[in-house]
């Protein structure tokens, strides 16, 4: 008994939250069955099957959840123990001796949920209340043996409706009843019933107001896809066909971040479902966008075009880095890495630079050699077009030829240097003029010391 009642709340009650959350039905329905009943539940088993005709009323209030008044009328009649199964389950259909006789009318109350609703064949469970009115007579004196009596019924049942007809359905199902507080003679020989099973075969009739072959709701005169139930996902619900794919992008909805949105296929993002008007997100659209997939800076320099411009003057030196972004570098060998146009400065240097002296017989560099050095290296820096030329001399002690080579030793020692700091070797030429160029009169100490230098000479 507990089992039964819990069933029936479970059901009860997701009724209850479905009729509000649903799309209504609204179709009455009226039919009629014939069932073969049985009453059973007792120690005894004096009862045969007998036929039970009704009528029922059922109301849908969605394609799923209905509910259905019915009333019956059958009666029931004690078995032959003679008989073998399962004839004697059926004795005397036709026989007025019998010695007893049970009229039953049962009244239910029915929440019915059908399991789907998209095919001719819907399946379906029932669950209840109503009342069994009956009484038992005597046949053989004519009296009544147990007076009317009233049982309430719990009722739980299964089934299946085939509709061969727009509005015409074939219903077949089992059903059981409780009969609760039951505890009299129900068959004449102390048989104590408290159930009554029955097997029905039925004829309902659905009143329609035009044919819904699918339905979903829609009737077939406004249902695009009449054979087809609509999802009601949402999108275009009232057409009465499901959208697998709403925006026909060949994303199915399932896996469309933008259902309701077709795909735009411009090579970004492609796979999401999603039109990307604007795929860098820089608020000028793609259509008018010549870097669709690049931000624009709007560093203030042509920030219309939807581009990023890292490199404005288009000078080689990136804007960060560029000090006149906007202006291209003139690369004209002066302050280059500026990123500035600029003009190169003429310097004015003499042809010949200042010498270079050298101890008697001495090719190595003094103190005083390497300032003026230094200095040179910085002109050669900030003028890269100069190339020089490196001249040694000596005074007219000693042999030509080792004044000749000593000469080209000091202008190797000065050129060494200059390419220790930095001075590419292909601007700087060497050469030695031995005794052959004296500045100075070689008779006296001081002309000598004159005479052994190194002349730096601008060639170009």
């Amino acid at each position: 008994m507990q089992l039964l009642i819990t069933i029936f709340l479970l059901i009860f009650m997701g009724f209850g939250e479905t009729v509000f959350s649903q799309q209504q039905d609204d179709h009455f329905r009226v039919g009629a069955y014939g069932s073969l009943q049985k009453l059973i539940g007792d120690d005894a088993d004096y009862n045969a099957v007998r036929p039970l005709l009704g009528v029922n009323l059922g109301y849908n209030f969605t394609p799923k959840y209905s509910i259905e008044l019915s009333f019956g009328y059958g009666w029931s009649v004690p078995r032959d123990e003679n008989d073998s199964f399962p004839a004697k389950y059926y004795t005397r259909l036709n026989d007025p001796n019998f010695d007893y006789e049970t009229t039953l009318f049962p009244l239910n109350l029915n929440f019915k949920y059908n399991f789907r609703t998209d095919k001719k064949w819907t399946p379906y469970v029932v669950a209840g209340t109503g009342m069994l009115f009956w009484h038992l007579s005597d046949n053989k004196s004519g009296n009544t043996k147990v007076g009317s009596q009233k049982n309430i019924l719990g009722t739980l049942g299964g089934g299946t409706e085939w509709f061969f007809h727009e509005n015409w359905a074939l219903d077949l199902s089992l059903r059981y009843s409780q009969l609760f507080g039951q505890d009299e003679d129900m068959a004449g020989y102390n048989d104590k019933n408290n159930g009554l099973l029955q097997t029905r075969a039925g004829l309902n009739f659905y009143f329609q107001p035009s044919k819904d072959s699918d339905r979903d709701g829609i009737v077939n005169s406004e249902d695009a896809c009449p054979n087809e139930p609509e999802d009601v996902d949402g999108f275009e619900d009232f057409d009465g066909c499901p959208e697998s794919d709403n925006d026909k992008d060949g994303y199915l909805d399932a896996e469309d971040k933008c259902p309701n949105l077709a795909e735009d296929f411009d090579g970004f993002e492609d796979s999401d479902g999603c039109p990307d008007e604007d795929n860098d997100k820089d608020g000028i659209l793609d259509i008018a966008d010549k870097c669709p997939n690049e931000a624009e800076d709007f560093d203030g320099f042509e920030d219309s075009d939807g581009c990023p411009d890292v490199d404005n003057d288009k000078d080689g030196i990136l804007d960060v880095a560029d000090k006149c972004p906007n202006e291209a570098e003139t690369l004209n060998g002066f302050e280059d890495s500026d990123g500035c146009p600029d003009t190169k400065p003429q310097v004015e240097l003499s042809p010949v630079l200042e010498d270079i002296y050298f101890d008697n017989d001495k090719f190595v560099l003094k103190g005083e050699a390497l300032v003026k050095l230094n200095k040179l290296v910085k002109t050669l820096k900030d003028f890269t077009d100069i190339d020089v030329e490196i001249g040694g001399n000596t005074d007219s002690v000693g042999s030509s030829e080792y004044n000749q080579a000593l000469s080209e030793r000091r202008a190797n020692s000065v050129k060494e240097f200059l390419i220790r700091n930095g001075i590419s070797a292909i601007r700087i030429e060497t050469k030695g003029y031995g005794e052959e160029n004296p500045i100075a009169p070689n008779n006296t100490p001081e002309g000598r010391a004159k005479n052994r230098r190194v002349t730096v000479i601008r060639v170009n």
